[in-house]
């Protein structure tokens, strides 16, 4: 059955075709790339730069500290990662994992993470706003020529560019590189900040409240021959108080649950419902009552906007968005800077390697470095998943 979120798919990619097909007097195909190239916004750009350099500069010098920092943090994840998949197979983790679009009903496996389709799009989208332009603006504080715009789709995979004059980059010092290479992660992490702010300080507030969401324990691993009182009743949705007492975290949730004996029964109020609840007892403590979840802070809609019909989905959609858009921006820059060229993490560790070696041996670097950390990305993406099929 083809679903409204399936049409609406189906409908992007049916006007991205016809878009490419009308246009393709412009559009180069090569290897299964697509690419549009533009001098549309380069005027814009030029005048910025002109107008703004040097502040542009100094937030530059910024832009390289936070980057480098946010390689070395990158690159030791990783690397940490892979060592954990081989050294340590019992407390490996998948710290590294593909973003790709996901449509409801569509599960990747454990080195994937779906994302619903919209927000992936968008997400990409401003991911690529937030990070081309600054590549070209800080390429223009620099005096360096921007030659060309551009975007590119391969397969489902949308990306951007900015192209600049390779040549005249090249004789640049190793700091006025490294504010070019550093500028689109950079842009990237800003963002991030802003919409942290916008998410912690103005949505949050204003229309949340917390909460407590929890989990059912297996009962199985108890010796139990049923199952505790949570999923017996079904219960459902995140807690938000118990007898009347509001639950806002985990701790409140435990103040309350304290000093309550097996057999009592409570009223608990989630965002589902109300459950009557008899509490059993607790595997670890006969005395005390036990309801079988395990639990974890969560955040809410308040009552007065979760019970709106119109006014609910909007704020949740709208969070959600902020919230993926946001861990978008802050992963993909992060990945971004890893030292792989021509990754800007690889171009920035090519500028510093040739400042103090000889070409040769940097480049040699560069190759070694760049091969060591993609076989780290390809341990620590698919490691996980290769160890538990083989059991």
């Amino acid at each position: 059955m083809i679903t409204l979120e399936i049409a609406s798919v189906i409908v992007f990619f049916a006007i991205i075709a016809i878009l490419a097909y009308r246009d393709k007097k412009n559009i180069e195909f090569k290897y299964g790339l697509i690419t549009r190239r533009t001098k549309k916004g380069k005027k814009l750009i030029y005048q910025f730069a002109e107008r703004h350099g040097r502040k542009l500069r100094l937030l530059g010098n910024v832009g390289i500290v936070v980057c480098i920092g946010a390689s070395v943090y990158g690159f030791s994840t990783l690397f940490l990662s892979s060592y954990n998949v081989i050294f340590k197979p019992e407390e490996m983790q998948q710290s590294f994992a593909m973003v790709l679009p996901s449509v409801t009903g569509l599960e990747y496996p454990q080195f994937a993470i779906g994302v619903p389709f919209w927000y992936w799009i968008i997400g990409i989208f401003v991911v690529l706003m937030a990070h081309e332009p600054m590549h070209g603006l800080l390429a223009r504080a620099e005096k360096i020529t921007i030659k060309s715009f551009g975007v590119l789709l391969l397969i489902v995979l949308p990306g951007a560019f900015v192209e600049p004059d390779e040549k005249q980059i090249k004789k640049l010092s190793m700091v006025k590189k490294m504010r070019i290479y550093a500028a689109g992660s950079f842009g990237n992490f800003i963002l991030a900040v802003v919409l942290a702010l916008i998410l912690f300080l103005c949505l949050e507030p204003m229309f949340f409240r917390g909460a407590v969401a929890y989990g059912y324990l297996n009962y199985t691993e108890y010796n139990l021959t049923e199952p505790f009182p949570a999923e017996k009743l079904n219960m459902t949705g995140a807690i938000l108080s118990i007898d009347g007492m509001n639950v806002e975290d985990a701790e409140d949730l435990r103040e309350i649950m304290l000093d309550r004996p097996s057999g009592q029964t409570i009223l608990i109020e989630t965002t589902k419902g109300e459950y009557w609840l008899t509490l059993t007892r607790d595997p670890k403590n006969e005395t005390k009552g036990y309801m079988g979840i395990f639990v974890g802070d969560s955040k809410v809609l308040k009552e007065e906007y979760r019970n709106d019909p119109t006014l609910s989905p909007i704020l949740q959609s709208t969070t959600e968005l902020l919230v993926w858009v946001l861990f978008l921006n802050a992963g993909i820059g992060t990945a971004n800077l890893l030292p792989i060229k021509p990754l800007d993490g690889g171009l920035m560790l090519e500028a510093v390697v040739k400042k103090f070696l000889k070409k040769e041996e940097a480049g040699m670097i560069v190759k070694v470095v760049s091969v060591f950390t993609l076989l780290l990305i390809l341990i620590a993406l698919f490691g996980p998943s290769l160890i538990d099929f083989l059991g």
